[in-house]
């Protein structure tokens, strides 16, 4: 069996603290997976469940996502000439979607709100 190796760059959130109470069974369904797990390419906001270790759970917009096969490309991400309110967009749109994606309830809400967990940039790697 080979592995792919799949590199990512996103603006989001790590869940992984959270991963035992939201990413449950109940939530994993074939149509949550499909809108929200396959399709993980640059544009898109997605979850990231770290399939071969499950060590993370990261959910966010992909500014960048290469394996290693495609050819190399250069990802920039200039946050000195973006004004606050993209990042603020960003993470409107992002917030946005969590909820739409129902993996965490209003009180598991309550607790990342109080622990207030980060909207940041994430790189990090796959393997499938």
């Amino acid at each position: 069996m080979s592995m792919t190796r799949e590199d990512y760059i996103i603006l989001g959130f790590d869940l992984s603290p959270y991963r035992e109470q939201i990413y449950t069974d109940e939530w994993h369904t074939n149509e949550n997976i499909d809108k929200w797990e396959y399709c993980q390419t640059k544009g898109n906001i997605q979850l990231f469940t770290d399939p071969m270790s499950g060590s993370h759970l990261y959910f966010g917009y992909i500014l960048s996502a290469q394996n290693e096969f495609d050819e190399p490309e250069v990802t920039k991400i200039n946050l000195g000439d973006r004004e606050d309110k993209y990042m603020d967009e960003m993470y409107e749109k992002v917030l946005d979607a969590l909820y739409e994606t129902k993996l965490i309830s209003k009180s598991m809400m309550e607790v990342i709100a109080k622990d207030d967990v980060a909207f940041e940039v994430i790189c990090f790697t796959e393997y499938r």
